[in-house]
């Protein structure tokens, strides 16, 4: 009987342990997930603020991101033909229902093209609307005084990208 009452409680303090390592490791990565999908601010994105000039030859466009101010960040992209511009595109990047939304407007549209956050960083954002023709993915990252911008889609069912680098003014 003694036996029996002495292995009833080792099993019992050995769940009880594994119950505790267990529980730790899913609250580690329960944590971990949560740190992830922590709220982030638009002040988060402040990395982006300047305006960005071509880096190379493949880039003629020109961004600039105002810094965040009132919860937002606007901005603009122009590419330039010999006396005007050939394209631009206002940007802004807000807040709407809680998540930080990448707006473009090419050449002054109403309304806006919406792409909600889905990653970030400290230096790296992706906004993604996957019901819009093209781009389906805007790709921020930030190297330095060098910025990079990849927009992706899928269009005909071929894979579509667009790069652009600039390096800060």
């Amino acid at each position: 009987m003694l036996a029996r009452l002495l292995m009833i409680g080792c099993l019992t303090a050995s769940c009880a342990a594994l119950h505790a390592c267990t529980t730790t490791r899913r609250d580690a990565a329960r944590d971990a997930v949560d740190q992830h999908k922590a709220p982030i601010s638009i002040s988060d994105l402040a990395w982006l603020a300047g305006v960005w000039d071509p880096a190379d030859e493949t880039t003629n466009a020109i961004e600039v991101w105002a810094s965040p101010d009132r919860g937002s960040m606007r901005g603009f992209s122009i590419t330039p033909n010999a006396d005007s511009f050939r394209f631009y595109e206002l940007l802004s990047i807000e807040s709407i229902n809680g998540t930080l939304t990448y707006l473009a407007s090419p050449r002054g549209r109403v309304p806006a093209t919406h792409f909600p956050l889905t990653e970030h960083s400290s230096s790296h954002a992706v906004f993604e609307n996957l019901q819009h023709d093209f781009p389906q993915r805007i790709i921020y990252h930030r190297e330095g005084d060098l910025l990079h911008a990849r927009i992706e889609g899928i269009v005909n069912n071929q894979a579509r990208t667009a790069e652009w680098i600039w390096k800060k003014r």
